[in-house]
């Protein structure tokens, strides 16, 4: 399956899902506890995560939550990291 394939089916669920998200969260300041995974918005709407990876702007550069051993973080936020990595 090719990334066209996978917007052609999954893109517009997806753009209308951030868009109702949009509407509940606004404009309101967002907090995440990356060691405990709630993410926060307003102080009163919190939503549970799960941490894929990281980019690093500058390097140009991916790193999978899985591999990155040197941010020690808890296995239950890095879960469906290493479920896509098995």
């Amino acid at each position: 399956m090719t990334l066209d394939d996978l917007m052609t089916e999954y893109g517009a669920a997806s753009w209308d899902k951030q868009m109702c998200l949009m509407e509940i969260v606004g404009e309101k300041a967002w907090n995440l506890d990356v060691k405990r995974g709630p993410l926060t918005f307003g102080g009163s709407l919190t939503f549970p995560v799960q941490i894929l990876g990281s980019e690093a702007e500058d390097a140009g550069t991916w790193l999978w939550a899985w591999a990155n051993e040197a941010s020690h973080l808890p296995p239950e936020i890095v879960a469906a990291s290493r479920q896509m990595h098995r």
